[in-house]
């Protein structure tokens, strides 16, 4: 079943199959859909609980585009679908809970990436950034020398309209998710891969995915190198995709470049 309201499309996981998020897609490419996800399990909660459950929201909307025969059209659409995960505990494990979060949360925590043509895998990593985070949250968006060799560069989204798409994502998932606390959003504009992550002193933790997780551990290197503490390193899985011949790729904003221009 799912509900409306304010332009924004609820659905329960219990009841989000691949059909309907199709049939979502179909409706509208441009609405928010908002996937309501409880957290059942009544001990104490963990990074990788949050993670698992925003990866399983994820890779079923991949999964929904990418398994089928669908137009390539199509397959755009769904991967850059607005979809956000509204994660909450159940009502009992609700009431035993002792804390002000019912995971683990940082002051500080960063995330970075190029963010271009936004879409599920983004989605994934900055949600789990944003759910993991109780004060500042500082989201680093690749500049222009860290595009430079990007493939299909001419067809790239310019900075500031990366810089806004996360920005109205980040904003959309504070106001459907009423229970986090409110964090500041700092944009910072990466100059090289490490950015502030290698020189701030109030950092505590990053966000990584999978294929940057060697980057993120060459970060904490350069942060000893400083005399700075370590920061956590908290890893996100890649979302894969099935390609019509039946291989299987990374969801990436390259794939999607080349399918929107050909």
């Amino acid at each position: 079943m799912t509900s409306q309201e304010s332009g924004v499309r609820r659905l329960e996981w219990t009841l989000t199959t691949a059909e309907s998020l199709r049939k979502l897609t179909e409706e509208s490419a441009t609405a928010p859909v908002v996937i309501d996800y409880i957290l059942s399990k009544q001990e104490v909660l963990t990074t990788r609980d949050v993670i698992d459950a925003l990866f399983l929201v994820y890779d079923l909307l991949v999964w929904s585009a990418t398994s089928f025969a669908m137009p390539i059209s199509t397959v755009v659409r769904m991967l850059s679908l607005p979809l956000l995960v509204a994660l909450q505990r159940s009502a009992i494990a609700a009431s035993l809970q002792s804390g002000p979060s019912p995971w683990p949360q940082w002051e500080h925590v960063a995330v970075g990436g190029t963010f271009d043509r936004l879409h599920a895998g983004h989605r994934l990593l900055l949600s789990a950034a944003r759910y993991l985070c109780r004060s500042h949250l500082y989201i680093g968006v690749s500049g222009e020398a860290l595009v430079a060799d990007k493939a299909q560069k001419h067809n790239l989204q310019a900075f500031p309209e990366r810089c806004a798409a996360v920005q109205g994502f980040m904003l959309l998932l504070g106001s459907v998710v009423s229970h986090l606390s409110t964090v500041n959003i700092h944009l910072v504009e990466l100059e090289d891969a490490a950015g502030p992550a290698a020189t701030d002193p109030s950092l505590q933790a990053l966000v990584v995915s999978e294929e940057t997780a060697a980057a993120a551990t060459a970060i904490n290197r350069q942060r000893q190198e400083r005399g700075l503490c370590e920061v956590v390193l908290v890893q996100v899985p890649i979302l894969w995709q099935t390609r019509p011949d039946g291989k299987r790729e990374k969801v990436s904003s390259t794939w999607l470049r080349q399918m929107l221009n050909g």
